[in-house]
């Protein structure tokens, strides 16, 4: 039992660790570039901007 115990506390901490810092632009963090990429590209379409920036591409299946 206490070996469950304690393998819950240790999954546990790995997790909050992994989460701790969700800015790194790390593959399990928020994809703060593709989301600021995406409302500049929105904005200048909106307001009649001709050249756009590039749309970011996933890498390796992941956005950063």
């Amino acid at each position: 039992m206490t070996t469950i115990i304690a393998g819950v506390f240790v999954i546990m901490e790995r997790t909050g660790a992994a989460n701790e810092n969700p800015f790194e632009n790390q593959v399990t963090d928020t994809p703060m570039t593709a989301l600021c990429n995406t409302i500049e590209r929105d904005l200048k379409e909106m307001l009649g901007y001709a050249e756009l920036p590039k749309k970011i591409e996933p890498k390796d299946g992941y956005l950063f």
